[in-house]
């Protein structure tokens, strides 16, 4: 499974976010804010969908009759009318299903990898927002500074394309943490390795013996106790992230893998990752194929590891732009170029979640609505977004 084509970014520049609390209690959301120099935003736009306060936003709708004055506006949702239309177009779809998707879902690597092989590495943008939208993911940099933890941080990115959001993560680590020059040590406990894991060419493993009691080993710049596995339902996305010229095999264990496989990958140890990032590639597995799924993701994270999620969701306008005879079942879609892609809903996301024994700390939606301001059109967008994390202890 790779991200899916293509949806504008949550957010841009990557600073630190300003989190505040919503009235639910185990969802912590941050509120969306700009900077007065550059209008970028700062923290994210995602509103908890059992919050109805409005947060301050970086373009907020507030005189209706002002919509074409930008070509998009933040926190907008659909108007009755314009929902009524896009649930009419969606029956439309159903009426046109296609009868045998076999051969299509029995080839879905095959058609991504000619995706792949036809676009490069050009067609998605790099997500330099993930430190708005997952400040998470580089919260371990202070920690391991301070020395209240240990590394290396372990990062998975299922469905990771051709690396667009592998390599802003590694080199935002990298900026993050230039000024350490001197080696860091941490402490190493027997039977567990603490320094970085170093990648070959078939797996990755531990560069440390963890032979020994408790002793200090030194392991390099902070930078460098950051490891990503990068994986991918298609060959072709996987060599492209191995043929990127920031490809470092101390870094990045790049790497084939079906997310709906019985058998986790050899070369990602169960119970080892800190946070799995699922950037647009939920959405491209078929329904029937998500416990599997779930169930694997599960058994990678570390107690306590978490996953960062965002997928398109239900009415978004890529669903409402899908052509007859596209539907393969309800909601679940093959594009043009015979890609798979399926638009999801925070209830059926947040029953699978808990179903695994997972807390869901947020699960949101980022409503987006752009303009054409020549052709007098309102187009919605709607992306789901979520964080969820797996217990410190099993129940």
């Amino acid at each position: 499974m790779t991200a899916a084509p293509p949806a504008t970014p949550a957010s841009g520049a990557a600073t630190a976010p300003t989190v505040a609390s919503t009235a639910a209690t185990s969802n912590t959301l941050t509120s969306t804010t700009t900077t007065a120099s550059t209008g970028k935003k700062t923290a994210s736009s995602v509103i908890d969908v059992r919050d109805r306060e409005r947060p301050f936003g970086s373009r907020l709708l507030e005189d209706p009759t002002n919509v074409f004055a930008h070509n998009a506006w933040d926190h907008v949702e659909m108007t009755a009318e314009e929902k009524l239309a896009a649930e009419a177009k969606i029956r439309e779809h159903a009426a046109s299903k296609i009868e045998d998707p076999t051969d299509l879902l029995d080839r879905a690597h095959a058609h991504w990898d000619e995706f792949y092989n036809r676009n490069s590495s050009h067609f998605f943008k790099d997500r330099h927002w993930l430190a708005i939208e997952f400040p998470e993911v580089f919260g371990p940099v202070g920690e391991m500074r301070r020395g209240t933890v240990e590394g290396p941080f372990t990062v998975m990115e299922i469905g990771c394309g051709a690396g667009n959001t592998v390599y802003p993560l590694l080199a935002e680590w990298q900026k993050r943490t230039k000024a350490q020059a001197e080696p860091t040590t941490v402490a190493v406990t027997k039977g567990v390795a603490a320094a970085p894991l170093m990648a070959t060419e078939d797996a990755a493993t531990p560069s440390a013996s963890g032979e020994g009691d408790a002793a200090a080993v030194p392991v390099g710049p902070l930078h460098e106790q950051l490891f990503i596995h990068a994986c991918d339902f298609s060959s072709s996305a996987v060599q492209l992230v191995k043929t990127n010229p920031a490809f470092d095999p101390k870094h990045v264990n790049a790497f084939v893998f079906d997310l709906t496989s019985d058998t986790l990958p050899p070369s990602v140890p169960k119970g080892s990752v800190d946070m799995i990032m699922l950037v647009f590639c939920f959405s491209a597995l078929p329904p029937a194929k998500w416990k599997q799924a779930m169930t694997n993701i599960y058994d990678l994270l570390k107690p306590g590891g978490m996953v960062a999620f965002r997928d398109y969701a239900r009415l978004d306008l890529a669903q409402l732009r899908m052509k007859q005879g596209r539907m393969i079942d309800d909601n679940f879609y093959m594009r043009g170029d015979k890609t798979l892609v399926y638009f999801l809903t925070p209830e059926e996301i947040r029953e699978l979640v808990e179903g695994h024994g997972m807390e869901v700390v947020q699960l949101g939606l980022d409503h987006r609505l752009l303009v054409n301001r020549a052709r007098q059109l309102r187009m919605n967008r709607l992306w789901l977004q979520g964080k969820f994390r797996k217990p410190l202890t099993a129940e």
